[in-house]
């Protein structure tokens, strides 16, 4: 029986791969008889390296761009309707005069470092020269972070082989605590989990007769609680000086999402710094409040009077977000720029102790005019390590590190941002849920 004559030019185009002497994306695609600028669309591109190469006028029509590292590409008149570019490395993406492309994407395209010709989407963030300028000196380029690490690993793994001997295999001191650094995590949990319309008709059933300036607020917005869920997953040893979260809402503009409330925010310090469980619920002001144990709750007031109307017994809490008896075990925090009637908001933690794993839970109460259906949502989250620590560990290492890398040490004040460990995580058209979907979650 013959061969299937497709199943013959499959196998012959497999083995021109596998002997090419490139790894050039473009010339292995000329190589099996594809063009690449014309035979994208539709194809599973997850993971795939596509840095560095010229997709100017490609068709990526519907293409899974899932993970792809695109750095220093040029997609710009690329046909990206319906691409996917979840999770997507745009580090210095050249982009423009694409089809696909919203003027609400561009601004997270951006935020994920694609460089758009000619065209400048980021001056409606700047009407709050303040958080622009927060912005502007701390928000991390987490690539740049990354290379930062893998550079001074591979250093110190060198110099710890020489002053061996070089015939050590195991990974000595030094080399052991930059690994360590590089294998700690921090990830996003879902927001979609914890997504609640919260309407007049579902409080009130909850026995929360919502105050006369929210009732009014409610004929223009649609209010929501959004509970965001950030794990931290330091290797064994791994000292933290600092985590640092912001969240970003979009699109900006008429239907701009506004926060209404946060938590923690900086007057729960002092409360939240005695580490006591505690139950979160919230009043008729859409605001959080409290509730501890019937027992120490005259001493929670006392101690805490400025919390006094945000402060109850946890049988009292009426409408409740967190029933998870949470307490805050991770060092002091404040709250860095307030987030409160604005898009965005921020947390800073200062020596959060953090062990073997920690979860931390963030709470948002926020408005949307109503009628909006999708938002755009943008999360940075990232742990700086300590100084004194990596230091400690690395040694006498340091005199012997090449000029470049020891230039790094003789600044020690913005040293830890080098090397922070972070994760950005966009969540396209995060879609509200609506009244009738949400009768049940009353019914808990």
């Amino acid at each position: 029986m013959n061969e299937d004559p497709s199943l013959q030019k499959l196998d012959e185009n497999i083995k021109k791969l596998i002997n090419a002497e490139t790894d050039n994306f473009l010339e292995l695609g000329k190589l099996i008889g594809l063009n690449p600028l014309e035979h994208l669309a539709g194809a599973n591109l997850q993971g795939t390296n596509l840095s560095n190469i010229d997709l100017s006028n490609a068709d990526l029509t519907n293409a899974d761009l899932t993970n792809a590292d695109l750095t220093n590409t040029n997609l710009i008149r690329a046909n990206l309707q319906g691409t996917n570019l979840t999770g997507t490395n745009l580090y210095n993406t050249r982009l423009g005069n694409n089809l696909g492309i919203t003027e609400d994407l561009k601004v997270i395209l951006e935020q994920k470092g694609a460089v758009f010709e000619g065209v400048s989407t980021r001056g409606d963030l700047s009407s709050n020269k303040t958080l622009m300028t927060w912005v502007k000196n701390n928000t991390q380029d987490f690539l740049k972070t990354i290379k930062n690490v893998n550079r001074l690993f591979d250093a110190v793994k060198l110099l710890e082989s020489t002053l061996s001997g070089g015939e050590e295999e195991d990974l000595r001191r030094g080399a052991t605590t930059i690994k360590r650094l590089k294998e700690t995590k921090v990830f996003f949990g879902n927001p979609y989990g914890e997504l609640i319309l919260l309407t007049e008709e579902g409080l009130r059933e909850k026995g929360v007769d919502l105050s006369y300036d929210i009732k009014q607020l409610m004929n223009r917005y649609d209010f929501y609680s959004m509970m965001m869920n950030v794990d931290i997953k330091p290797q064994s040893g791994v000292q933290i000086s600092k985590l640092e979260l912001e969240l970003n809402f979009y699109p900006k503009g008429q239907y701009e999402p506004i926060i209404h409330k946060i938590f923690p925010e900086t007057k729960w310090e002092k409360m939240l710094g005695a580490k006591m469980g505690m139950n979160l619920g919230l009043n008729a002001d859409l605001d959080f409040e409290v509730g501890v144990d019937e027992k120490k709750l005259a001493d929670v007031i006392k101690e805490n009077s400025n919390l006094k109307a945000n402060v109850s017994s946890k049988n009292s809490l009426k409408f409740e977000i967190s029933t998870n008896d949470f307490n805050y075990k991770h060092g002091r925090f404040n709250r860095l720029a307030t987030g409160e009637n604005q898009s965005q908001c921020y947390w800073r933690f200062e020596e959060p102790e953090i062990k073997d794993q920690s979860s931390l839970e963030f709470f948002l109460i926020f408005k949307v005019p109503k009628g909006k259906k999708q938002i755009d949502l943008i999360g940075e989250v990232w742990v700086e390590p300590d100084i004194n620590w990596l230091c400690a560990n690395i040694g006498n290492l340091i005199e012997n590190l090449p000029s470049s890398l020891k230039g790094w040490f003789a600044n020690r004040k913005n040293l830890t941002k080098k090397f922070a460990v972070g994760k950005r995580e966009i969540w396209n058209n995060l879609t509200l849920p609506k009244e009738k979907e949400k009768k049940l979650l009353w019914l808990f």
